[in-house]
């Protein structure tokens, strides 16, 4: 009976390590030795034409075929609010006419009147017997106080 279940779990646990479908080769570019080979050009296998979609192709690798990241380039970009071309041009920047009603401003404000004088707002000079003239422990806070 244990060997049943042992022999069922490792089954289920292999057939994680293998996709449910083919899945598209993820190319590295790496430099090919070409020396023994003989007619290297040639692509004896037939591409496949079988998109990856992620909800139904399980695959129990880390990295998934770049072919479905490009197919979703413009999705993100979208999302990204990355269409608008940056350039230096006219056409980057719209900018109203000096008549256009959005430089209107119909808010009615009221003035702002300041409620002090300038001549209240003057520093008072500190005094020169407070101040430490050490150089370091110097602690303009304590010193400075009223």
């Amino acid at each position: 009976m244990n060997i049943d279940y042992d022999n069922e779990l490792n089954g289920r646990i292999s057939s994680r390590n293998i996709p449910s479908s083919p899945l598209q080769p993820l190319y590295d570019i790496r430099s090919v030795s070409t020396k023994y080979t003989l007619f290297h050009t040639v692509d004896k296998k037939e591409p496949q034409n079988t998109d990856y979609n992620y909800n139904n192709v399980f695959n129990p690798g880390f990295r998934a075929p770049p072919n479905y990241y490009f197919q979703n380039i413009d999705r993100e970009s979208l999302l990204r609010n990355q269409f608008a071309a940056l350039q230096k041009s006219d056409q980057s920047v719209y900018v109203p006419e000096l008549n256009s009603n959005l430089y209107e401003n119909n808010m009615a404000y009221k003035p702002n009147t300041p409620s002090y004088s300038p001549t209240e707002a003057t520093t008072q000079p500190l005094c020169e017997k407070d101040k430490d003239t050490s150089l370091f422990y110097n602690h303009i806070r304590t010193n400075y106080k009223k």
